[in-house]
């Protein structure tokens, strides 16, 4: 929700009150990517829609 602002890996562990080298490992077992790589993703995915919302047909 927060990627757009910003947000960094160790916030998020803060957050959930874990440390960030666990958080990290089990992020990227669960969810198949590291966190920075998934934030990263998001923000692409946020771009392209934004061009795409933009072109004009």
């Amino acid at each position: 929700m927060y990627y757009s602002e910003g947000i960094s890996v160790i916030d998020v562990a803060k957050y959930v009150g874990i440390n960030r080298t666990h958080f990290s490992n089990v992020f990227t077992t669960k969810i198949g990517i590291s966190p920075t790589n998934y934030i990263q993703r998001k923000v692409i995915e946020k771009a392209e829609q934004f061009l795409e919302d933009q072109q004009i047909v």
